[in-house]
Parts: structure tokens; sequence; C-alpha cells
């Protein structure tokens, strides 16, 4: 597969999930894609992902919004792999955010 921004993809696309109830990755159908430009506050997670503070990341056990996370938590990535939070940080910066939905009634 290949990789893009997520504000390069649109309604249509297919993208891989994580289906938390067999673990299985899968791949599903973007059915709605959203950009917000007035969003005024992210949480910066390693330095490197920035999401909204309610954006939902799966810990393996439960769905846990990025503002509730603190150094040393793991989060779950689509691959099944679990990374360590080294840093995470609130930043104010007006920027747009982007979401997106899939057919997968286990993600969004």
């Amino acid at each position: 597969g290949t990789t893009k921004q997520i504000k390069n993809v649109k309604g249509g696309d297919y993208v891989k999930v994580l289906n938390t109830e067999t673990g299985e990755i899968e791949t599903s159908k973007i059915v709605r894609f959203t950009c917000h430009y007035d969003t005024d506050t992210f949480v910066c997670i390693n330095n490197d992902l920035y999401v909204t503070p309610d954006h939902e990341f799966w810990t393996g056990c439960e769905w846990r919004k990025a503002k509730d996370f603190n150094v040393h938590d793991e989060i779950q990535f689509v691959d099944g792999t679990y990374k360590n939070i080294e840093s995470i940080e609130t930043i104010y910066e007006k920027s747009p955010s982007y979401n997106f939905c899939v057919e997968s009634k286990l993600f969004c």
C-alpha cells in the first residue's frame, strides 16, 4: 500500500483499520471526509503526531482521548504494534483539522 497525509484523502479512498474485536487489520472505504478550518488546540505526541484533544486512540483494551494520555502510556497503531508515549504537549495554534469515517462499524 501507499501512505498520504490525511488532508489528501477523500471519500471513496480505502484505508487500513484495526478491527478491535478480532485484532485483524482490514481495509475499509472512506464514506465521509470533513475539514474543520478553525481548530485551535492540538495534542502533540512524541513530537510527531498532531491530533485534536478529543481524538480517540485504541489502547489495546479501550478507546481513550488524546488529552487523557500521559508520558509512558502506550497507544496501539493500526498495524497492531504499540508505541510508548515519550512526550505529550498541548499546542494552542489555529490550524485545519481533518476527520473521516469509514464503512467499518468499528471505526468512527
